[in-house]
C-alpha cells in the first residue's frame, strides 16, 4: 500500500462492487523535504488494472493553494444553487399564495352575485304576494 493510500475499505459483495481505496492527495507537490532535501511527489495515478478491481476516492489536501481555491469554487457553487433553489421555492409560493387569492376573490363575488340575484328574486315574490293579499282584501 502506498504511504499516501488509506486503508483499502473492502464492500460486503466481493464479486459485484470493487473495492473503495481512500486516496490522500500530497500536502507539499512543489516544496523538498527538510532532512533529504527530495521534493515531495503527488502519489501515482492508479494504472488500468486498478481501475477494474478498485474504485477511488480523492482527498484533497487543504495545505496547497490549488485544492484550496477549488474547495472554495464548489461551496460557492453549492451556496449559489442553494439561494436559487430558495429563490424559486419563494417565488413558487408567492405565485400560488397569488392564485389562491384569486380564486377566493372569484369565490367571494360569485356568491355576492348569487346573493343579489335571490335577493332580487324575493323582493319581488313578496312583492307578488302583497299585491295578491291586497287584492284578496278588496
Amino acid at each position: 500500500i502506498h504511504p499516501k493510500w488509506g486503508n483499502t475499505i473492502n464492500s460486503t459483495d466481493r464479486d459485484s462492487k470493487p473495492k473503495l481505496r481512500v486516496v490522500y492527495l500530497s500536502e507539499r507537490q512543489s516544496s523538498t523535504s527538510e532532512s533529504s532535501g527530495i521534493p515531495y511527489a503527488p502519489p501515482a495515478t492508479p494504472n488500468e488494472a486498478h481501475k477494474h478491481t478498485h474504485s477511488f476516492k480523492y482527498v484533497p489536501s487543504l495545505h496547497d493553494i490549488k485544492s484550496q481555491r477549488q474547495l472554495k469554487t464548489r461551496l460557492q457553487e453549492m451556496m449559489t444553487k442553494a439561494k436559487d433553489r430558495s429563490l424559486e421555492e419563494s417565488q413558487a409560493a408567492k405565485e400560488e399564495e397569488r392564485k389562491r387569492k384569486e380564486e377566493v376573490a372569484k369565490l367571494k363575488a360569485q356568491q355576492r352575485a348569487e346573493i343579489y340575484a335571490l335577493n332580487k328574486i324575493m323582493t319581488e315574490y313578496e312583492e307578488q304576494k302583497f299585491q295578491a293579499s291586497l287584492s284578496v282584501k278588496v
